[in-house]
């Protein structure tokens, strides 16, 4: 069980979250206080500050393959080790789910760095772009929106929605057996932290900030255009899979075996 007087839990009843204390400012203090949520208002913070003051340094560090993204791919490859100590930390089925959260990251990572292409490594690369004809991935391995759609939102940001999102079901049934995988479940704050910053993420993405300070939209060689900021708050997303690995296994390390 993840719940304690500082978590608020989760009411069978009405589906919302619940604690001790008042409800609402039991749940907002404990959302506030949630170290992703203040990571998550600075990286925020920070984009706004840098595409406003600096727009062409922006544009540098969020370039295809640029700073941003090895930044995420290190990020990536933490998590991916981070959960799978928290494998061999834990037990029964704690440890099924962390093996699956494993697999998915090792997936992720691979995906994002081309299967070793970016670094110019060979990690499965060849045969991808043979399977694909010519892709460097399997989620960008298509040329129309709905399969654009289908690959990226189910096979890739499918699987980050439902384990964050998974606390927040108001399924009695459901919360008991994900209960039963504590330490490595995340928690409903953890679940609303997630979703709170992937709904402003997109809204933010939305906004033509960077192209109303350049004065023109930035694109690429191929036309696309560029310097969008969701690769900027992937490393938050792909922080927020490592900090639930390093609690779960900093849980485990104090409970007996």
């Amino acid at each position: 069980m993840y719940a304690s007087a500082e978590t608020p839990t989760f009411s069978l009843s009405s589906g919302i979250l619940s604690g001790p204390k008042n409800e609402t400012e039991s749940v907002a203090r404990s959302f506030f206080r949630h170290p992703l949520t203040k990571l998550y208002l600075g990286a925020l913070a920070g984009h706004f500050s840098l595409v406003l003051a600096a727009p062409e340094l922006w544009l540098r560090l969020a370039a295809k393959e640029g700073p941003f993204e090895h930044v995420g791919h290190a990020v990536l490859l933490l998590a991916a080790l981070g959960w799978l100590r928290a494998s061999v930390r834990n037990r029964a089925r704690a440890r099924l789910l962390a093996i699956m959260a494993t697999s998915y990251l090792v997936l992720a990572l691979l995906e994002e760095v081309d299967w070793g292409a970016v670094y110019g490594w060979n990690l499965g690369h060849a045969t991808v772009e043979r399977l694909t004809h010519g892709s460097p991935n399997f989620h960008n391995a298509q040329t129309t929106h709905s399969s654009l759609f289908g690959w990226s939102v189910v096979w890739m940001s499918g699987p980050m929605v439902a384990f964050f999102g998974a606390p927040l079901v108001p399924l009695p049934g459901w919360r008991r057996l994900w209960r039963s995988c504590s330490p490595v479940a995340t928690t409903p704050v953890e679940g609303l932290v997630f979703l709170a910053a992937a709904v402003i993420s997109v809204v933010v993405d939305g906004l033509p900030l960077l192209e109303h300070r350049l004065g023109y939209v930035p694109r690429a060689g191929a036309g696309d255009p560029i310097g969008a900021p969701l690769g900027f708050f992937q490393i938050f997303f792909y922080f927020a899979w490592l900090f639930v690995a390093w609690r779960a296994s900093a849980r485990a390390s104090r409970e007996p075996v």
